[in-house]
């Protein structure tokens, strides 16, 4: 009889631990339901020219727009990698979208001299550009430049 009791016991607690293991699979799914990843989110970005000297400004425009609202995207823009490997141009910037209007941001950095001291040889560089929502890159841009003397 004390056999049985202890069985039953445990299947009741197998059970109970399956029903709320259930439960939070349900919780989750309707937590993602309320907040669906952004099924679209279109970005350009643009240097203000294409050949840039020592110590002159890069301007970067960006415009993004997408069809819902998100708050806290992080548009990070890095590049323009020395043979020392250090990016000579290093930004990032928080911003808040509303639904399909487009959102306009500048990102700038200037640049070094180009020289031994620097690792920056005048040359060819790219910046790449990213939208980051909660962790997901939602967009990517490639910016290419030249550097000379």
């Amino acid at each position: 009889m004390k056999k049985y009791l202890f069985l039953t016991l445990l299947i009741i607690i197998f059970l109970a631990g399956c029903s709320a293991k259930v439960s939070n699979e349900q919780t989750m799914v309707n937590v993602n339901k309320n907040n669906p990843p952004p099924t679209s989110l279109q970005m350009t970005a643009v240097a203000d020219k294409s050949i840039y000297s020592s110590y002159e400004q890069v301007i970067l425009n960006i415009e993004l727009s997408s069809d819902q609202a998100l708050n806290n995207v992080l548009i990070k823009a890095v590049g323009i990698t020395s043979r020392l490997n250090r990016n000579y141009f290093d930004q990032n910037q928080l911003v808040s979208l509303q639904k399909n209007i487009v959102k306009k941001v500048t990102l700038s950095q200037t640049l070094p001299s180009c020289n031994s001291c620097s690792g920056l040889a005048p040359g060819n560089y790219t910046i790449t550009i990213t939208a980051d929502y909660q962790g997901k890159i939602l967009a990517t841009k490639k910016i290419n430049l030249t550097i000379k003397q």
